[in-house]
């Protein structure tokens, strides 16, 4: 099976998340327009205010991806 999930937000983290949970063999491929790995919008205004150091506010890093067997295709438009 391969899946393509469009988003890196948390409906496309938990489509990810979902499927990985129910086949190891499936191809899952994750496209966003955010250049970042999934983090948290909510606590934005605790990096911003810097009670929060840069590295805080991701949930996920680049090397979790392909630990978990997701190619993701994270594409700034500039």
């Amino acid at each position: 099976m391969e899946v393509v999930v469009i988003g890196n937000g948390v409906a496309g983290e938990s489509a990810c998340s979902a499927i990985r949970s129910r086949t190891k063999e499936a191809k899952i491929t994750l496209i966003s327009k955010e250049s970042h790995p999934f983090y948290s919008p909510c606590i934005l205004t605790q990096y911003i205010s810097k009670e929060l150091k840069r590295s805080g506010v991701f949930l996920k890093t680049l090397k979790d991806y392909g630990k978990e067997g997701i190619n993701a295709l994270l594409v700034s438009y500039k």
